[in-house]
């Protein structure tokens, strides 16, 4: 979903913003596998932009250490940077159902970021320009280095979509020509037995839960999807609609939502509304709803939370001398999702592509009392698809700013954050399954709930609450 500028609801006029966490999907991409051939084309001819690249490429030169313009800026020390354009060789040809690929026209690999996820990526980045450079003059007009944090999970997808994002966030141009330009952004990477932006499946306790999780509600989910045998079946090959049918409910579902999102024609019946509920809301009870579980929680989105919490804390503690204002982190739908559960926050429905949450730490200056100064206030907000949300932990009258739920006092978000911070996540990865462990998940009952939620329907999938002791939502 783009970030809607005009939607923006200003804090009150006490508080100063200091400091922006986004945390942001990728763009629309193709579907990581090829799926219902017959009736979705396997292979889209809609990469053109996202195949250009620049490279840097080791160079021998007459002179090594003469500087070289390129269309970029300067380099030195036989780096240069080369425009090249990769595209994806498919042999020009029918495939088994009829399908016509011809040769070198711009076709997809599975899962990338298309064309039209290059837009609305490079749109996301000019609206938080317009937002909070242009509208809010919170951020400078030209990037620099010690303001930006940027950081992307592995994947070319999520890379590309920060490139993007930044690009347009701070395009070259708008550097004071005058002013020696500063070092390119850099976007970090984290090797995956340390990443956090996603669920890490490299810790093995985390990995026995979500599959004991997903052992424990397949049987009452697949009982509901019965009802969609009769209507979808033929698009499989007369097989039954199941989680770990074949193919999988979440790669059905991935595969009509990326069809979709890019006008690409499905059968009628994907478009139900009915089907479409159900089909998102048994994923979502797969692969979210042992969330509710205070572990699962604690193992899979505690170590995000805890980052947001640190660097916040480091910035109240700073008094000013800390200059970073700006986080973008480039990740998944799942983080998306697992980060709203967490905070109690979730509308049941999957995140689209460009969905984000961004985090804002705002100060309120108090009155001195006589002459002695009080220490500045300081509050978050957390905003998901252009509305703020109003976190159940700070319900509490003293728990949030006077009339406004959706403004968290630190302290109460910081309680929120401890209460799912694993204290020594490696550790706690290497711990096998108690008993006690796999009752608690072995006997979870799934029901699915359809509310009306924003002016649309949404699914929303409810647990029992006795399960794991987690909270309800």
């Amino acid at each position: 979903m783009a970030l809607d500028v005009d939607a923006y609801e200003r804090a009150p006029q006490d508080l100063k913003l200091e400091q922006l966490h986004v945390y942001v999907r990728h763009g629309e991409r193709t579907p990581v596998h090829p799926r219902m051939a017959e009736f979705i084309p396997p292979l889209w001819p809609m990469c053109r932009t996202s195949f250009l690249t620049y490279a840097n490429i080791i160079q021998k030169r007459p002179n090594p250490a003469a500087e070289v313009l390129s269309p970029v800026g300067k380099d030195w020390h036989n780096v240069g940077v080369v425009k090249m354009e990769r595209v994806a060789e498919v042999p020009k040809a029918h495939d088994v159902v009829g399908h016509e690929f011809d040769g070198l026209e711009h076709a997809c690999g599975f899962g990338q970021l298309t064309d039209k996820g290059v837009v609305s990526t490079s749109m996301f980045g000019q609206a938080l320009r317009t937002l909070y450079v242009d509208k809010l003059a919170f951020l400078p007009p030209s990037y620099t280095p010690d303001t930006a944090y940027f950081r992307s999970t592995d994947m070319p997808r999520t890379i590309a979509t920060l490139q993007h994002i930044i690009s347009h966030l701070y395009p070259p141009w708008m550097h004071p020509p005058h002013e020696l330009a500063p070092q390119p952004p850099r976007i970090l990477v984290r090797f995956q037995t340390d990443e956090d932006l996603m669920q890490n499946m490299t810790c093995e306790r985390f990995r026995l839960f979500r599959e004991m999780w997903a052992k424990a509600v397949e049987p009452h989910i697949d009982e509901q999807l019965k009802v969609l045998d009769d209507k979808l079946s033929k698009y499989i090959d007369g097989r039954p609609i199941r989680l770990n049918g074949h193919p999988k409910l979440s790669g059905l579902l991935d595969t009509i939502k990326s069809a979709r999102a890019h006008g690409i024609e499905v059968p009628p019946e994907f478009k139900e509304q009915e089907v479409e509920r159900l089909m998102e809301s048994a994923v979502v009870a797969e692969w979210f709803g042992g969330y509710r579980h205070p572990e699962i929680r604690t193992l899979g989105s505690g170590r995000v939370f805890a980052d947001i919490q640190k660097v916040m804390a480091s910035k109240i503690a700073s008094v000013g001398a800390d200059p970073l204002q700006l986080r973008i982190l480039s990740t998944h739908d799942t983080t998306i999702a697992t980060m709203l559960i967490s905070m109690g926050a979730f509308d049941g429905r999957w995140p689209d592509f460009t969905s984000s949450i961004i985090f804002e730490l705002f100060r309120k200056e108090e009155d001195r009392k006589w002459f002695t100064p009080r220490k500045p206030q300081y509050f978050v907000r957390a905003r998901y698809q252009n509305r703020n949300l109003s976190l159940p932990a700070c319900a509490a009258p003293d728990a949030h700013y006077p009339d406004h739920p959706e403004l968290c006092t630190f302290g109460a978000f910081t309680a929120l954050v401890a209460s799912m911070t694993p204290t020594n996540w490696r550790k706690q990865c290497l711990e096998p399954l108690s008993e006690s462990d796999m009752d608690a998940l072995a006997h979870g009952e799934v029901m699915f709930e359809v509310r009306e939620e924003r002016g649309t329907a949404a699914a929303v999938v409810a647990v029992d609450r006795d399960v794991g002791g987690g909270e309800g939502r």
